[in-house]
C-alpha cells in the first residue's frame, strides 16, 4: 500500500547519509542519494535533536529514510560532485517519523530544517 501523502511529492532532494565520525570529529557521509518530497516552506519554533529550541525555515516530507546526522541538500540545490564539498548542505534540526494508521508501518519521514 503506497504512502497516505506519496501523491504529494512533486520536489526533490538530495541527502548523504551519515557513516561515521573520527577520532578527531571529522564526519564521513555515503554518496548522494536523491529522493522526492514535498518541500513545504516553514517559520517555526522547534525543538532540534539536542533539545534546543531553534527556528524551522522548511519541512521535508519523504519516504527517503533521513537521519538527523544526514547532510541534506534542500529543492533546487544539488550535491557537489567532490565528496569533502558540503556547500548549501545542511544537518536536519530534528526528524520525525510518522506511521499509517491503525500500524506500525512507516508512512513518510518530516524533515526539519
Amino acid at each position: 500500500m503506497p504512502s497516505m501523502v506519496r501523491a504529494t511529492f512533486v520536489q526533490s532532494f538530495t541527502y548523504r547519509p551519515f557513516v561515521s565520525v573520527d577520532h578527531r570529529g571529522v564526519k564521513t557521509y555515503g554518496e548522494p542519494v536523491p529522493a522526492l518530497c514535498r518541500y513545504q516552506p516553514s517559520t517555526r519554533l522547534i525543538r532540534d535533536a539536542r533539545g534546543q529550541e531553534v527556528v524551522e525555515e522548511a519541512v521535508l516530507f519523504t519516504e527517503a529514510a533521513v537521519t538527523d546526522k544526514d547532510l541534506v541538500w534542500p529543492t533546487g540545490t544539488a550535491a557537489p560532485e567532490d565528496p569533502e564539498d558540503t556547500t548549501g548542505s545542511r544537518e536536519p534540526l530534528a526528524v520525525h517519523t510518522r506511521y499509517r494508521l491503525f500500524s506500525q508501518v512507516v508512512d513518510h519521514y518530516e524533515v526539519h530544517l
